[in-house]
């Protein structure tokens, strides 16, 4: 499984820039690190792979550059449409993540359109198989959408997203040490090679 730094805290993701395959944000953790998505894409970049932008338009995305993935929200509301914009981005050629999914119809619908991934509703949701249940109709379908877990409350439910076959996980800096940093390992390295 692969990593995303899910903060819009600059010095955290340059901190684990080397451990993790891409940045994602959200507009309240852009708000909270007194940011905005158009600084938050050109400090990232030029140093990930995988850069997420949430947008709500089609014009947003000519802000950025082709390598941008963008965010939709799988939602409706009196002036919004994620659903269409999600399939309007795809038919488009960018590259695309549904996001939130809390559900097997809107993963679904993201796969069928095309999305690039798909960020899946993981220890927050009240189905807990959900994650086993994407990655079940993804086999089964043969889809091609990556699946990232996210919403985490404990390091278990990241080694849940490791053993389930989520493809990413998206883990907010908290979290970051205690995946990347298992000290029992740096002891006993440090006993075989007689390190002091």
């Amino acid at each position: 499984m692969k990593y995303l730094i899910d903060t819009a805290e600059q010095s955290e993701i340059d901190k684990w820039k080397n451990q993790v395959d891409g940045v994602t944000s959200n507009p309240s953790l852009l708000k909270k690190a007194s940011t905005n998505t158009i600084d938050f894409h050109n400090k990232n970049i030029e140093n990930f792979t995988d850069v997420f932008i949430q947008v709500q338009t089609v014009e947003e995305t000519a802000l950025y550059s082709d390598e941008t993935i963008f965010k939709v929200p799988l939602l409706i509301t009196e002036d919004f449409n994620g659903f269409g914009l999600l399939q309007s981005l795809v038919r488009m050629g960018k590259r695309t993540c549904a996001t939130i999914t809390y559900d097997l119809f809107q993963f679904d619908y993201a796969c069928e359109v095309g999305a690039e991934y798909s960020i899946v509703l993981c220890a927050k949701n009240k189905n807990s198989r959900f994650l086993i249940e994407c990655v079940d109709l993804k086999e089964e379908r043969k889809y091609k959408t990556k699946i990232i877990a996210a919403s985490f409350r404990s390091l278990d439910d990241v080694n849940d997203a490791v053993r389930f076959g989520a493809d990413y996980a998206t883990v907010p800096p908290k979290y970051m040490g205690g995946i990347f940093s298992n000290y029992e390992a740096v002891e006993d390295y440090n006993d075989f090679y007689g390190i002091e």
